[in-house]
């Protein structure tokens, strides 16, 4: 038990290394988080309030509950 619970945590600690050094690498390379939230936004990818009842778009806010809601 106690290697399965090492083992998780090693895993845990390496996906969230992983994740950090990903966007602090982005951050250097675009000059900050700033510009980086700036270009998503002119590419209209932060969109938090999608409330669209259309089933085939993606990521509303509609199909994150309910699709949350089953995978759950």
């Amino acid at each position: 038990m106690k290697a399965i619970v090492f083992i998780d945590l090693f895993q845990s600690l390496l996906m969230f290394i992983a994740a950090f050094s990903v966007i602090v690498v982005a951050a250097i390379h675009a000059d900050g988080l700033g510009d980086i939230w700036h270009e998503a936004e002119c590419g209209g990818r932060i969109d938090f309030l999608n409330f669209d009842p259309d089933p085939t778009t993606r990521h509303t806010w509609w199909a994150l509950i309910i699709g949350g809601t089953v995978t759950n």
